[in-house]
Parts: structure tokens; C-alpha cells; sequence
């Protein structure tokens, strides 16, 4: 599967982190993202800590932030590599199959149907807008169909992972991918939160003035 092909080449003469040869020759190079001026600033700024690249669906590579990459480098093994290309890899598959077996078809025949109605039979525009109406609605239906399955292969993916960490590890992994974001940027402006904390400081002071103030007006009116 061709995923962000235009950023695959800029590892070129770069050395691995990590290099991963699957049974099926695929293969999956793992980078520290922060050697990468651009990808590392694009990415980063949008709280995404990794992004995979490959232009020919065979040879991956994964640009990843090295705080992100030492904290989470079980998710990033060769098995758990393998479950995500599996499941991007039936992701198309769906895709190509609604694409090209249903949605194409569809198209032309409700074209067919509507040239020879308006043409052979004469239908009227009501006749029509029924057609695209009924059109409409089954390739919705047939969208929301596909979706489920995405869903569902995503889950038995998701289920694989779990089986093979455990999912007491499994779990602490989540929990520090969910709160990295915040540590990142802890991390990586302590200044700017340094002066949130003293401004933060300062306006509850200042609260804490104005209510003895208030407070000490009270006592002198009574």
C-alpha cells in the first residue's frame, strides 16, 4: 500500500534505527524522525509522533520521534509492524473492492438507465430525481457497509496486538501514547509553561487580594 510517498526518500543514505524483513519480503526501516528537520517540525506540531512512508506498497519506512519510539518500542516490533500492513493491506482491498466492483457499476448503469429513459421513454424529471434518489441512497448504504468492515478488521487487528503483548502491557503502552502529547511539549517549552505557571500564580494573587479587599470594605460599612 503507497502511503506518504513523497517524504519515503528522504531517508535515502540515512542510517536505520531498526531494520525489519518479513516473511512475505516486505520490508519496514525504522528512523529517529528528529534527524529529519521538516518531517520532524510538520509532524510534531500536530502532535503526531510517527508517520510510515512506502512508495511501492513493499519497502516501508517509519519516521518516528525518539521520545515517542523509546517509550513505545514494543508497538514498533516486526509482529506488531506486520498486523498494521496486514490490516492497511485489506483496508484496500475493501476500498478497491466498493470502488471498482460496486460503485463504478452503479454509476453506469443509473447513466444507462437515464439516457435511454429520457431519450427512448421520456421520462419525466420527477422520474429522474427518483432514480438519482434511490441511486444516492444505496451507494450510502453500501459505503456504511464498508466502513463496518473496515471497523471490523480494524478490531480483530487491534485484538491480535493485545494477544500478543498481553493486555496489561497492552494497556500501559496506551496509557503512555495517550499522555505523551502533554509530556512532549512539557519537555520541549518548559519556559513558556514556566511563565503560564507564574502568570496562573499571579492572577490567583490577585483574586486573593480583591476578595480581602472586598472582605475588609464589609467589615468597615457594619
Amino acid at each position: 500500500m503507497r502511503i506518504n510517498p513523497k517524504i519515503y526518500h528522504a531517508a535515502d543514505g540515512k542510517e536505520a534505527i531498526d531494520v525489519q524483513k518479513l516473511e512475505d519480503e516486505r520490508v519496514i526501516e525504522i528512523y529517529s524522525m528528529d534527524d529529519f528537520e521538516d518531517i520532524y517540525n510538520e509532524y510534531t506540531s500536530q502532535s503526531k509522533f510517527y508517520v510510515w512512508s512506502s512508495e511501492d506498497g513493499i519497502n516501508y519506512r517509519i519516521y518516528v520521534e525518539n521520545g515517542y519510539y523509546e517509550g513505545l518500542k514494543d508497538l514498533y516490533s516486526a509482529n506488531i509492524n506486520k498486523v498494521w500492513l496486514d490490516f492497511w493491506d485489506e483496508c484496500e482491498k475493501i476500498g478497491n473492492k466498493f470502488s471498482k466492483q460496486i460503485i463504478m457499476p452503479l454509476t453506469l448503469l443509473c447513466v444507462i438507465i437515464y439516457l435511454i429513459g429520457v431519450s427512448v421513454w421520456h421520462w419525466k424529471l420527477w422520474i429522474c430525481i427518483l432514480i438519482l434518489g434511490t441511486f444516492l441512497v444505496l451507494i450510502m448504504f453500501l459505503n456504511r457497509l464498508s466502513k463496518k468492515k473496515i471497523s471490523d478488521v480494524n478490531v480483530k487487528s487491534v485484538a491480535e496486538i493485545k494477544k500478543y503483548l498481553g493486555e496489561k502491557h497492552f494497556d500501559e503502552l496506551l496509557e503512555f501514547q495517550r499522555g505523551y502529547a502533554d509530556a512532549f511539549y512539557e519537555r520541549k517549552y518548559p519556559d513558556e509553561l514556566d511563565d503560564e505557571d507564574k502568570d496562573n500564580s499571579l492572577e490567583e494573587k490577585e483574586n486573593s487580594t480583591d476578595v480581602k479587599e472586598n472582605e475588609d470594605k464589609k467589615n468597615e460599612e457594619n
